[in-house]
């Protein structure tokens, strides 16, 4: 009994002698008030705060951010021989703003004569950025068409984001949608290509048109990534449509001495300045001292004109500097130019180019002034728009073909010929260069709105009564697009009445009907019909995305739908197809089924 006693006193003994005694596990460094990013924005800083403690005199402290793959963005180390110290005192060193795009953690390790490197603090961080950059490469688009002419588009799309949507479509001048499609490609690149079979160019009627290519990311919303205006016109040569002249031409620069204006404007019918060249030894674009004055005579004398660009361009980039010089100079001016503005090519290092480069700068110059509104040209020998540039190709610019001789042997379509540059005329002593115009282009440039003119508006009279004109069109967006005559909404259970006013443009004389509508509800299935009193202007198929069962809900019945398709046990109407593809890849299974899923469960 004694020996019980004695034995139950040491083990309490021992075990109270454990309670008041330090455990040697115990850390002998604190941190305390510090803090730490949660998230960051990529340029913007960040301040560091806190104070490492210890029992013992502090010997190392690291502190630092470190990438996902190990290494490290940026760090600073100290050895205070201190027992604290002050995190804020190394703020400076800790470069958070440069930190680019990424996921980081933020790390504080210290040492004291007892303990080696202990991590007092690891917090994960992610930096973001406000804007998402958009890359794209290797792409098509059209600048001419013929009608009823295809045209494939092509361009790989790059993002430092992933891409949640990308919509490619044509828009006419008053940004309607004539088509478009819409894709969801969750991933940091699209080649362009894949949309290619639902932009159907061959449908286009007469006009002009934008071609567009926009893009969205969580960070980024609907960001313009390509935007190019194309005409498309009743065949493939430049002058369709142009009526038939033949006038005399003259071509100016500062090199002509014009000593009486009245002479030497006798007879002619119109002009063609130089506006600018790029320098042989500088490299850099000018502008011609005699444009100016010229330009300002010729317009008090009420005479058509047109000017010219002396090009060293030898590729696109060059080409597209030189063209922008030329809109910066007529904007100056305020000019009004009623006939082409050419692009002059004749220099041996252009000809020293390929084929296919030369008419690639040709064509660089030309566009960039079609984007803005402008009406080009293209000014070359014959010898040279038949040897050195791909002429079907381009078509659609109208040529001034320069070639000495009592006649001009190119087979090609042109507008205007330069037969002589020792020109004897009066009003100066200098040699003129002349030219036969055969088309009427000031009527065309004035009438159509180019080179700074309004176009003119096609004036409607009626001696009775005014007849309104049936209009019915649907509206695309952000949560409609369309692809031929199927609407693919992303809008669910949205009523009939909402719809129309939402979505459709029409004249008072059109009245809008909806079949196959659930419970008053646009759903799978339902066609959007417009008509008159004498007759039906369209028929819309409606698709909702992910309401495959058309009730005008998501939910589980609509994954089942999809599931039942994907395995051979249901199937699926057209409409339906294009509602059960949520993720626009062009096909329908499992995968769309677990969209619809996580769009239940939020």
């Amino acid at each position: 009994m004694y020996k019980k006693i004695i034995a139950s006193v040491l083990i309490f003994v021992l075990l109270m002698a454990c309670l008041v005694m330090p455990s040697s596990a115990a850390s002998t460094i604190y941190l305390s008030d510090a803090n730490y990013p949660s998230s960051h924005v990529a340029g913007n800083t960040f301040s560091v705060y806190g104070t490492i403690s210890s029992d013992y005199t502090l010997t190392y402290v690291w502190i630092g951010a470190i990438k996902s793959d190990g290494t490290t963005a940026f760090s600073y180390n100290e050895n205070p021989q201190s027992k604290s110290f002050n995190i804020h005192s190394i703020d400076d060193y800790m470069t958070f703003s440069k930190l680019s795009r990424g996921t980081y953690t933020y790390k504080i390790i210290a040492s004291n004569s007892k303990e080696s490197k202990t991590v007092l603090l690891a917090k994960q961080f992610t930096v973001s950025s406000t804007s998402s950059k958009f890359t794209l490469e290797n792409e098509t688009y059209p600048t001419y068409l013929g009608v009823g002419k295809t045209f494939s588009v092509y361009g790989n799309l790059y993002c430092d984001d992933v891409i949640t949507s990308v919509t490619a479509g044509v828009y006419k001048t008053d940004g309607t949608a004539v088509f478009s499609k819409t894709v969801y490609p969750n991933s940091t690149s699209y080649n362009l290509h894949n949309l290619d079979t639902y932009l159907t160019f061959s449908k286009l009627e007469s006009g002009s048109y934008t071609y567009k290519v926009v893009a969205s990311t969580e960070i980024t919303k609907n960001y313009t990534v390509l935007s190019r205006t194309f005409t498309v016109g009743s065949g493939n040569c430049a002058e369709d449509g142009l009526k038939s002249v033949n006038w005399t031409v003259y071509d100016v620069s500062s090199w002509t001495t014009i000593n009486s204006w009245k002479n030497f404007t006798e007879g002619v019918d119109a002009f063609i300045l130089r506006v600018g060249y790029t320098g042989t030894r500088t490299g850099a674009c000018a502008e011609d001292s005699a444009f100016e004055t010229n330009y300002n005579k010729l317009v008090s004398m009420g005479i058509p004109v047109g000017c010219y660009y002396y090009s060293l361009a030898v590729t696109t980039q060059e080409a597209e500097e030189e063209a922008q010089f030329v809109i910066n100079i007529l904007k100056k001016y305020n000019c009004k130019m009623n006939m082409p503005i050419y692009f002059d090519a004749e220099t041996e290092e252009q000809m020293s180019l390929s084929d296919a480069t030369m008419t690639k700068v040709v064509r660089a110059f030309c566009d960039k002034l079609t984007e803005n509104g402008y009406y080009p040209g293209f000014y070359c020998s014959k010898s040279f728009l038949t040897d050195e540039v791909y002429e079907d190709e381009l078509t659609d610019i109208t040529k001034w073909v320069a070639q000495y001789s009592s006649k001009c042997y190119y087979t090609g379509s042109y507008g205007m010929w330069q037969y002589t540059d020792s020109g004897d005329v009066g009003g100066t002593y200098d040699p003129i260069d002349i030219n036969e115009c055969y088309y009427d282009y000031a009527s065309y440039i004035e009438n159509n709105g180019y080179n700074g003119f309004k176009k003119t508006p096609t004036a409607i009279t009626s001696t009775t009564t005014t007849t309104v004109v049936p209009k019915f069109s649907i509206k695309t967006g952000t949560n409609l697009t369309l692809s031929g005559d199927k609407i693919i909404l992303k809008t669910v259970g949205m009523t009939t009445q909402n719809f129309t006013s939402t979505f459709v443009t029409k004249t008072s004389n059109v009245t809008v009907s909806y079949e196959g509508a659930v419970n008053g509800k646009v759903t799978t299935g339902t066609k959007v019909i417009g008509k008159t009193s004498s007759a039906t202007l369209g028929t819309y198929t409606v698709s909702v995305l992910g309401d495959v069962c058309a009730d005008g809900v998501i939910n589980s019945t609509d994954a089942l739908y999809i599931l039942r398709n994907s395995v051979g046990t249901g199937s699926l109407t057209e409409a339906q197809k294009i509602s059960s593809d949520i993720n626009c890849d062009g096909k329908i299974n499992s995968s769309d089924a677990l969209e619809i899923l996580k769009k239940i469960v939020g």
